[in-house]
């Protein structure tokens, strides 16, 4: 029976030194563009930095707002919007994140996506990547997600199985295109001007049934500003542009329309500001050429989503 239990412990300990090591050499093989968006999340959780706001939300908001344009009206921001993220990722993120300043931020920007709510409450495909070292929000977003008694949670290459299958396009010869031809990267923010290839441009073609909420969503997003705000933290809730098709389908199915009403009532209810309420913001200014698809800005919308953004802050009452 010792020998039994040894030989099975031996066993675990080999697997799961196998399972680090072929994720090291997943790591290595990411492709450039989704490897400088780890590294620019990254590097806010391995320096110390005093900032005036944090940005937090899913790809909408990681590509919309430009921290180097609220620089110019006087806000020093980091961007932490992380690909996919659900309210569920972001409050872990964001206690992560507010746990390792000395100074608090004076704003913190929830970004909105339309389907938000729909998510499931899964750990994400890069937020555990981001606060690994962070074993309190790492351990409570692991246990208290639908994944917690999941493989992926006890296996890490199991978390990067896409990783594996761009190395065997690679090695049979596929090219691989980047999602966004980056530029430079300035505080979380990628700077890139390119849009996708093949993007359908009149308003895509799933109908999102944006009324299917998961009321677990709801809560933690306003789990997540009450958190900030016991912070002494001012909360400002984002709704950020959508390419003017896909903006009028999701309308005309009554989904876009009852998501703004569960804003609205949130931020009434938690005295918090909504930007954008109705989705006009920037219209007016935005223009085909600005978005990387029908839901993303690429940069050269992001300055201009960013300077509307940044005159709406300046005249809130201060």
């Amino acid at each position: 029976m010792k020998k039994y239990l040894i030989k099975a412990l031996v066993f675990i300990v080999g697997l799961f030194c196998l399972d680090r090591m072929a994720f090291t050499v997943l790591q290595s093989q990411r492709p450039s563009d989704y490897a400088a968006f780890l590294d620019a999340k990254r590097t806010f959780f391995r320096k110390q930095g005093r900032y005036d706001m944090l940005i937090f939300g899913d790809s909408h908001v990681a590509d919309a707002i430009d921290p180097r344009t609220l620089r110019l009206y006087g806000m020093e921001a980091y961007n932490l919007g992380v690909y996919h993220a659900s309210p569920y990722e972001i409050y872990h993120l964001a206690a992560s994140a507010l746990r390792r300043m000395k100074v608090m931020p004076k704003y913190v920007v929830l970004g909105t996506n339309p389907i938000m709510f729909m998510r499931k409450l899964r750990i994400g495909k890069y937020t555990p990547l981001i606060i690994r070292d962070d074993f309190i929000d790492y351990s409570s977003l692991v246990i208290n997600s639908e994944d917690g008694h999941s493989i992926r949670t006890l296996f890490y290459s199991a978390q990067e199985k896409y990783l594996l299958q761009y190395m065997l396009k690679k090695v049979i010869g596929i090219k691989y295109h980047p999602t966004r031809e980056i530029q430079s990267i300035n505080n979380g923010h990628l700077e890139f001007y390119n849009q996708m290839p093949g993007v359908s441009w009149d308003g895509g073609a799933e109908e999102a049934d944006l009324s299917r909420a998961n009321p677990l969503q709801i809560e933690f997003f306003v789990k997540t500003i009450d958190f900030l705000q016991n912070h002494n933290i001012k909360v400002l809730v984002v709704n950020l542009p959508l390419w003017q098709e896909r903006e009028k389908k999701l309308r005309g199915t009554g989904g876009l329309g009852e998501f703004e009403q569960i804003l609205s009532r949130i931020c009434k209810e938690k005295g918090v500001y909504l930007v954008n309420p109705n989705h006009e913001l920037a219209t007016g200014v935005l223009k085909k050429e600005d978005y990387l698809n029908a839901e993303h800005l690429n940069y050269k919308g992001a300055v201009k989503f960013s300077h509307e953004l940044a005159v709406q802050i300046d005249m809130l009452p201060h």
